[in-house]
């Protein structure tokens, strides 16, 4: 079997190693002044060199030569490059995550070397261990033996624990430039004797987005398609890419509005088996390319890694488009993947986006509304409602309270009572709202009452996390400064967390993003419960202060059970009457509102209570 070529390549000393110029000056260093750390933390990209530069740092610190290390040529180096050290101990904790086998590693810690000079751990992927797993290995980690050294290394550093990340010398790896992989892929196919033309070497450079190792890994995938030379075709063949000539024919169509050639080029490119996602993550490339140049205007500026004529080919499509339409379109392919990678339909949501981007309206329309999409209201301006034809006046709705009876039954015989709707007044004409308007208006002035209006949408925007939305929800607005919205919250922490700058930059985008205008916000704190009028007091609370309550209450012992318009309930608190008043009646009801409550008593001398009404809602 023979060895893929990004591991027979693999860097064997500091200067072989690509695109990460200060990592290797400071590891450099620190192996020549005997400065070497207990526990590094490699993070960054995939395929940028992290575990071989861990490798190399292993090298390093063990290598017998008293000049640059490593040597490559002792006893340790040699080893190491084998693969047969003893001492180095690479641990995956994609597979080995549990705290069983961080509790192994850390037993065995504390035996010394078998024959290099330090033991070295090098645990990759280290953000998929447990929590457990992060716990028990923080002493050891923070506190090694003077003969052992921990390298971790993880793509998603954010996962990482900070009590771990503390305890380690970070070094961040960068994304290889493009110059740079193709300087390395010309040395890679020189020495195994390929003939590869530059345009694939640029090619396989801008597809593998800054990873060394993907792009040796589609140059070992061309070494066997069996031609003499690998050319630009073979790479689009195999792949399923267009190129960049292809992908500029297609902008060059949605900058004309020329909607038939650009859907003709994609039918062709179809059947030649391009594929889709692939396509799209070109075009997006490329879109991103042509907007950076309109907007700087300088190829030093823009940042781009490009050839001289891809670049003015893009610079003049640039000067053609308008900053609005190249937005429009970036954003509209921008959203495509997800759709084509699960949807059913093909190539439709492609060609689809490629109509919308040439149409009419989007060139009408040139600076597109972010929020109306999101609208939920249909709303039209005032003085573009119809009017009503029919001059009858619309007839006024209302509901007459039943009429009470004068005798009211006992409660176990009272029928539940319904809660009603609310009453329907109409005091002019009836005005009937478009059907086909389905966007909100947002030209017109910043008034509280429109911000207000809209403020439920922003507390739904998709620019937010649920943590933002859920700390929004105890605030309103309630006033503006200019552009400025001020917000009061219910609670100082909640204010504390908005005021945080990404927090406050979120929130202001999305409130322009629903307000049309850009808008920023200043938070306050407890100026909407000063100035709460002050509360009339409830029926209940009035019906309570009455003094003749009161003395009622405290005779009978009793509760108020129901308050209704003027009328109260009041039942005693137990079977026991006081005893002022059990000469009274004896045989008769006893009354508290003359409504038929009370007891009766029976033949046998004993009490008689009627059945409980049911409770009702008022």
């Amino acid at each position: 079997m023979s060895q893929s070529l990004y591991r027979k390549y693999r860097s064997q000393t500091f200067d072989e190693l690509v695109g990460q110029e200060h990592i290797t000056r400071t590891l450099r260093n620190a192996v020549a002044s005997g400065k070497v750390a207990h526990a590094y933390l490699f993070c960054g990209p995939r395929g940028t060199g992290k575990t071989s530069t861990a490798r190399l740092l292993a090298k390093a610190a063990n290598c017998l030569n008293e000049g640059e290390r490593p040597c490559n040529e002792c006893v340790a180096c040699v080893s190491i490059n084998e693969g047969r050290a003893l001492d180095l101990i690479e641990i995956d904790a994609a597979s080995r995550r549990k705290v069983e086998d961080i509790t192994e590693v850390i037993e065995r810690v504390n035996f010394s070397p078998v024959e290099l000079r330090y033991k070295v751990y090098i645990i990759d992927e280290v953000h998929m261990l447990t929590a457990h797993a992060f716990n028990a290995l923080l002493k050891t980690l923070e506190e090694p033996p003077e003969t052992a050294i921990f390298i971790l290394a993880t793509t998603e550093v954010w996962k990482v624990l900070p009590t771990i990340i503390s305890r380690c010398q970070r070094f961040d790896f960068r994304r290889i430039s493009t110059t740079e992989v193709v300087r390395r892929l010309e040395t890679v196919a020189h020495d195994e004797g390929l003939r590869v033309q530059p345009q694939a070497l640029a090619a396989i450079a801008r597809l593998s987005t800054g990873s060394l190792r993907d792009a040796l890994g589609l140059l070992d995938q061309l070494t066997v398609y069996g031609a003499e030379e690998i050319t630009l075709e073979q790479l689009q063949g195999l792949l399923g890419t267009v190129g960049s000539e292809r992908v500029s024919q297609i902008v060059d169509a949605m900058i004309d509005r020329d909607a038939a050639a650009g859907l003709a080029r994609l039918t062709d490119w179809a059947q030649e088996g391009m594929d889709a996602r692939q396509f799209t993550q070109e075009l997006v490339e490329y879109l991103r390319g042509v907007m950076l140049l309109k907007v700087s205007g300088n190829d030093q500026q823009s940042g781009l890694d490009l050839t001289h004529e891809a670049m003015e080919m893009m610079r003049a499509q640039a000067e053609r488009a308008s900053l609005h339409q190249l937005i429009d379109i970036t954003e509209r392919f921008s959203t495509l993947d997800h759709t084509l990678r699960t949807g059913p339909y093909g190539y439709l949501p492609l060609e689809l986006a490629l109509v919308a981007s040439t149409t009419e309206s989007a060139k009408s329309q040139p600076a597109r509304q972010p929020d109306a999409a999101y609208s939920t209201r249909p709303t039209a301006p005032s003085d573009a409602r119809p009017k009503q034809t029919d001059d009858r006046p619309t007839p006024r709705i209302e509901e007459r309270p039943a009429a009470r009876p004068n005798c009211t039954p006992p409660r176990s015989q009272r029928a539940p009572r319904l809660r009603l709707a609310p009453r329907l007044k109409a005091t002019g004409p009836m005005e009937a709202t478009p059907a086909s308007t389905s966007v909100e208006q947002h030209n017109g002035p910043l008034t509280l009452e429109r911000v207000e209006r809209l403020w439920p949408r922003v507390l739904n925007s998709t620019l937010l996390n649920r943590s933002v939305q859920a700390l929004l929800k105890g605030c309103r607005p309630v006033g503006f400064q200019g552009n400025t919205v001020v917000l009061d919250f219910q609670y100082e922490f909640h204010k504390t967390k908005i005021q945080e700058p990404a927090t406050t930059a979120a929130v202001e985008q999305a409130l322009g993003k629903v307000l049309g205008q850009a808008a920023t916000i200043r938070c306050t704190f407890g100026e909407r419960q000063a100035e709460a009028p002050a509360r009339a007091p409830s029926a209940g609370e009035q019906v309570l202060a009455d003094p003749l309550v009161k003395a009622t209450i405290s005779i009978f012992n009793g509760k108020i059970t129901e308050i209704n318009g003027g009328s109260r309930t009041i039942e005693p608190e137990n079977d026991a009457r006081p005893a002022e008043q059990d000469g009274q009646d004896p045989g008769g009801a006893r009354r508290g509102d003359g409504r038929g409550h009370g007891r009766r008593r029976r033949g046998d001398g004993r009490d008689d209570r009627s059945a409980a009404a049911p409770q009702r809602e008022d």
